[in-house]
């Protein structure tokens, strides 16, 4: 019961945390346009692309230090905790440093990525100021791993929330009054530092047995090895969520990547949602793997999970389907509209993300990276290929076709490792997990069929008023349907415990 209201204090956190944050970005983003132009919104996308090309160099520490820090705090081994933060401090600083020096070298390189853009030294000042908000969160932010592993992630979501209140209210001030890109990124900088800065602090309090001593070259060497294999993780995550803008706007044109920003903004916002729900959950699960080794308790612990994500997953994409050019156009004006297939390959996307992760998580509590090292290298590879191949036939759309093909890869693979490795299953239960996956997929399209056909009825001039009548019946018959599926299922497993 504990465990439960700690996962329920940290996910009410963080959802409370990201629906304010995704609703200031709607807002600031809207602005952004007004007062600075689509140019410079599809300029910000590609260069958060680039910088997530450097910030490959934090290799996956922090994964693996999470992993490692299990353990020592079930067991409460202060003196390993510490050494284990010492470590992480160390190499985090450095990152930090690298990431400043590596930003500067990419300077002439800027005018071959940004496609029909004139790269001048404003351009400069601009991709500087958003390196430096990047490079300034490697520093004092060792300690929220800590936070984070030990179950108490909700300290550093409430004070990231007050600071991320102060400086969206900042960025609305500066672009309403000035319109200045320079001084929005200032903000930005401003607030990552202060941020990490309390958490440093607070941390410190709360730990008091943590100290300085020497960086202990055992430890390191011990979380290489699996910073060496989550590495290939990092660079598998930075190709299917940075490299689609790089194509797009070397492909295709950097003000195309402003339009995709429009959606991918509404898409990514949802993933942070819903990753702020659950993401409490993972601590769970690697608590829940030290303490449980039986067969059956792993398989019911993966079967609830995929089921809960699986609901989250129609509550937010079948919506998504539905409205997102609607939105779209109440938001940043009809001439901002794209495809129906770019909407349908972006809920795609959204759906696997949703329900495939519950895989994820059990492998990376488990720390199961050097299974999961070849699958995630192979979706990486699809999604960059397939993207090349296909985006000077069918531009935006081929790319991606290459992001969904390449998360297809990711949960096949990823749900092999979790059931051989992890719930060390057989080859009947994986056929189950898929059959059931099936079933739920099966379930998702005919729920957005009957919400596309039944909102289409929905006839109300004002726009606003008719997104959220049409947002109330999606969840409507989303929440009759699947609840009559779930009680159908309930019945006929009790019926069947019942006979035997």
């Amino acid at each position: 019961m504990k465990e439960k209201k700690i996962v329920i204090k940290n996910s009410t956190m963080g959802l409370i945390s990201q629906i304010v944050t995704i609703l200031f970005t709607f807002i600031t983003r809207n602005l952004f346009i007004k007062y600075v132009g689509m140019e410079l919104l599809g300029v910000n996308g590609t260069f958060a692309s680039v910088l997530g090309t450097i910030s490959l160099a934090e290799l996956g520490f922090q994964s693996a230090i999470t992993f490692k820090l299990y353990k020592p705090l079930n067991e409460n081994n202060q003196e390993a905790i510490n050494d284990i933060l010492i470590v992480f401090k160390t190499v985090y600083r450095a990152i930090g440093a690298i990431f400043i020096i590596v930003s500067f070298l990419l300077l002439p390189f800027l005018r071959f990525i940004l496609k029909g853009v004139e790269v001048n030294r404003e351009i400069y000042l601009y991709f500087l100021l958003q390196a430096a908000a990047s490079a300034f969160s490697y520093f004092f932010a060792y300690k929220r791993a800590l936070l984070y592993a030990d179950q108490k992630d909700y300290i550093a979501k409430s004070l990231d929330l007050l600071l991320n209140v102060a400086a969206n209210l900042a960025q609305i001030y500066v672009l309403i009054n000035y319109g200045n890109y320079t001084a929005y990124l200032a903000v930005k900088i401003v607030q990552v530092l202060c941020s990490n800065l309390l958490v440093q602090l607070i941390a410190s309090k709360k730990y008091s047995y943590l100290h300085k001593s020497k960086f202990n070259k055992s430890v390191f060497t011990d979380l290489f090895k699996d910073v060496k294999n989550v590495f290939a993780a990092k660079v598998a995550g930075y190709v299917y969520t940075s490299t689609d803008n790089l194509v797009i706007s070397s492909f295709v044109s950097t003000l195309s990547v402003g339009y995709l920003v429009n959606y991918t903004t509404i898409t990514l916002s949802l993933k942070r949602l819903t990753q702020s729900l659950l993401n409490p959950v993972l601590p769970s699960i690697g608590h829940f793997l030290v303490e449980h080794t039986g067969i059956e308790e792993r398989k019911q612990k993966m079967a609830s999970y995929t089921f809960i994500r699986f609901v989250v997953a129609s509550a937010i994409t079948i919506p998504f389907i539905v409205l997102a050019n609607q939105f779209v156009t109440i938001w940043v004006g009809s001439e901002m509209i794209l495809s129906e297939m770019i909407v349908v390959l972006l809920a795609a996307d959204l759906y696997i993300d949703f329900v495939h992760c519950s895989t994820l998580d059990f492998i990376n509590a488990a720390g199961l990276f050097k299974e999961e090292k070849k699958i995630e290298i192979i979706g990486a590879l699809t999604n960059i290929t397939v993207s090349l191949m296909l985006v000077g036939f069918i531009g935006i759309e081929g790319v991606l076709t290459g992001t969904v093909i390449s998360q297809i890869v990711f949960w096949i693979g990823r749900s092999y490792v979790a059931y051989k490795k992890c719930i060390h299953g057989t080859t009947g239960d994986l056929i189950m997990y898929w059959i059931k996956n099936a079933e739920y997929i099966l379930a998702f399209v005919v729920i957005t069929f009957l919400c596309i056909k039944v909102t289409g009825y929905v006839m109300i001039s004002q726009p606003i008023v008719s997104f959220v009548v049409k947002g109330c019946v999606c969840e409507a018959i989303m929440a009759l349907l699947l609840g009559g599926y779930y009680g159908c299922c309930h019945i006929i497993c009790k019926k069947h415990e019942t006979k035997h």
